[in-house]
């Protein structure tokens, strides 16, 4: 059961790293590459991204490499929501 549970885990964790950097070349395409926006003034706590008016499932983060949630998107909120049940689940059912 754990080992189902991780494989799951990675898998999500592979699609989602895959559609965000699929996103991202998207927006940039629309965008021209150029920033339209201040994007860094988005960045709570400089570590939560929350911009509704970005589309974007996942952005690119801040520092270092990888993605992070687009918090002012729907979407992304579900998503934090099951991630965050998923280990807690994992942590209940150790």
């Amino acid at each position: 059961m754990p080992t189902t549970i991780t494989i799951t885990v990675l898998l999500l964790l592979v699609i989602s790293m895959i559609y965000g950097f699929y996103a991202t070349q998207q927006w940039r395409k629309e965008n021209r590459g150029e920033t339209v926006r201040n994007e860094k003034d988005y960045f709570r706590a400089g570590v939560f991204y929350a911009n509704p008016h970005d589309k974007r499932f996942m952005v690119p983060k801040r520092f270092g490499g990888g993605y992070t949630l687009n918090f002012g998107n729907p979407i992304s909120v579900v998503a934090g929501i099951f991630i965050i049940a998923g280990l807690l689940l994992f942590y209940v059912m150790k």
